[in-house]
């Protein structure tokens, strides 16, 4: 398991063993999220230094900066299915780029609420985000293409989930609940209704 801290560390943990295997340093700020690469020995860690940074799992070493934000990186998700590393930023930002630095970068919103949720779902190619403000921006994730955009709670949206085929969409904020929205037959309320 890896875990991202505020102490500006990565942590690598033998769960069953209840042990630390190593720790991962060189963010210049907060640590927001970590996550693996499914079938390479990579780890990518995202932080309030504007870096998502990659990682050699088997010896520990910093391999480079994918990215360089110049703010916060809240969140991120990968698809290497896709090929893609999608992330949003404390300062609005919602982007994504080839985790192989082979296709383009897309940029579907700078400025404007953080972000502080994200997902993709491979088979629909889809990415979507969240925002602190209840925004949702659906977008196709190898052109950018915004499908949905829309206010869907009043407050943050703390995590989100696409269903099979981005048919629906999952979402949680500061309520008590999960809320699922069916995105096939999805009307986006009218702003005064």
């Amino acid at each position: 398991m890896a875990s991202s801290s505020w102490d500006r560390r990565v942590g690598l943990w033998d769960v069953p063993n209840r042990q630390s295997i190593r720790f991962f340093q060189g963010h210049q700020g907060p640590v927001n999220a970590a996550e693996f690469h499914p079938t390479q020995p990579r780890l990518y860690s995202a932080g309030g230094d504007g870096h998502i940074r990659l990682w050699n799992l088997d010896t520990g070493e910093y391999v480079r900066s994918i990215i360089r934000n110049g703010f916060g990186v809240n969140v991120m998700a990968l698809s290497p299915e896709l090929n893609v590393l999608a992330y949003g930023g404390s300062n609005g930002v919602m982007k994504s780029v080839s985790l192989d630095d082979s296709g383009p970068a897309i940029d579907l919103w700078v400025g404007g609420p953080p972000v502080l949720a994200i997902a993709i779902e491979p088979q629909s190619e889809k990415m979507a985000f969240g925002t602190a403000e209840g925004r949702v921006v659906i977008a196709d994730a190898l052109v950018g293409e915004i499908q949905h955009d829309f206010h869907a709670v009043k407050g943050p949206i703390w995590a989100m989930q696409l269903g099979e085929n981005a048919e629906s969409l999952y979402f949680a904020g500061l309520d008590d609940w999960i809320t699922k929205i069916n995105l096939g037959d999805f009307i986006v309320p009218h702003p005064l209704a």
